[in-house]
């Protein structure tokens, strides 16, 4: 089991480096295009609505896990016309 102090560091890093602009826009876009709410999105994938805004905003790097669980919860959405 990984220490306190390791753990603190992982989330630490998470949310400290930079993301891309890119994935941030690409994220935002992905869910207007889809007509969700960041509300709706961070409901659906069981996270604050303080991460997705964070995520959204390129504050914090997008975990791999979190990208995976996006994309699953966008294919399930139906997209609005």
């Amino acid at each position: 089991m990984r220490s306190l102090q390791t753990r603190v560091e992982s989330v630490m890093d998470v949310f400290t480096e930079p993301a891309s602009e890119r994935d941030a826009m690409d994220i935002r876009k992905l869910r207007w295009s889809h007509g969700l709410t960041q509300q709706e999105m961070a409901d659906g994938l069981n996270i604050s609505l303080l991460e997705m805004e964070y995520i959204e905003s390129g504050y914090c790097r997008v975990p791999e896990d979190t990208r995976a669980a996006i994309l699953a919860f966008l294919k399930s959405a139906v997209p609005v016309a």
